[in-house]
């Protein structure tokens, strides 16, 4: 994959989102995303520092085709952004490479609801998208606190 478009296209399918997606998790409009995929405009390598946050994949690559688009392993830029607890003892830290970083625990096993969330945060696990869902999730929790 020689071109930036062909490559955030790749992006776009394996990790199974949309054009509306990197629109709601970026400051980027509908427009510019759609000039990137048809492959009209490249973005600077700034914006592209930014959708890698967002679509969980690793910058080379997107930018210059270099090295893996996933890659498994942590570097310094992907530390554990947020981590936190459930109930059964399972840890989740989440970064931009830190996807794979669940670490099981408690006698329980998981619930079907923790299994789904890791599933999710395997396949987004953009830091963005992660502190977005988290930020949300707290909204949520003080209006329910407050009635």
């Amino acid at each position: 994959m020689d071109k930036f478009n062909t490559r955030l296209q790749y992006v776009v399918d394996t990790k199974k989102i949309n054009q509306a997606f990197i629109v709601e998790n970026t400051r980027f409009d509908s427009a510019q995303v759609s000039r990137w995929l048809r492959g009209e405009v490249v973005p600077r390598r700034t914006t592209i520092a930014e959708l890698t946050d967002v679509v969980g994949c690793n910058f080379k690559w997107l930018a210059d085709g270099i090295g893996e688009p996933f890659p498994t392993l942590p570097t310094k830029e992907s530390e554990a952004l947020i981590q936190s607890s459930t109930g059964s003892g399972i840890s989740i830290q989440a970064g931009r490479d830190a996807k794979e970083n669940i670490v099981e625990g408690g006698a329980g096993g998981l619930s079907q609801e923790e299994q789904e969330l890791i599933d999710l945060i395997r396949q987004y696990g953009g830091s963005k998208t992660i502190e977005s869902f988290k930020k949300r999730l707290l909204k949520i929790k003080n209006l329910l606190e407050d009635n």
